[in-house]
């Protein structure tokens, strides 16, 4: 197969399966497929491509602005009870911290409070996902 077949062949399959590859990841794809990245430079793209997702993931679901510096995946769900505690808890479970234990929640907390939801981000254009979170505001009537 050709460098080139085997790119068309990449994008397709992806398209099957509903996802669709940015620039970068073709460009990848492109160099790949005719021999010019190395196993070790396409493990360190993969590697890097799994954090970006991951970062991507962690940030919807806690609904932070950005990951704070010493961010831990694997304590994701401690965050979120965390986030889910009422202010009276919170204050007990950071009392006792060292100072950059405690920068680090402030630091969390910073970027749960930077967060905007996705539906409200751009004000210039209405879409769906506007109408159906605030139907009131766009003054739609959803009829059966």
């Amino acid at each position: 197969m050709q460098p080139e077949e085997i790119v068309r062949t990449v994008i397709a399959s992806a398209r099957l399966e509903g996802q669709i590859l940015d620039h970068e990841t073709i460009a990848v794809v492109r160099k790949i497929a005719h021999g010019e990245m190395t196993d070790d430079e396409i493990a360190e793209w993969k590697r890097t491509r799994v954090l970006e997702i991951r970062s991507k993931v962690a940030k919807e679901r806690l609904k932070l602005k950005y990951l704070p510096l010493d961010f831990d995946f694997e304590k994701v769900d401690e965050y979120e009870r965390y986030f889910a505690m009422s202010d009276d808890e919170q204050k007990t479970f950071v009392a006792d911290m060292s100072n950059d234990e405690y920068e680090f929640w402030n630091a969390l907390e910073t970027a749960r409070a930077l967060y905007q939801d996705p539906v409200d981000r751009d004000p210039g254009s209405i879409t769906q996902d506007k109408v159906d979170a605030y139907p009131e505001r766009y003054g739609y009537v959803w009829e059966p």
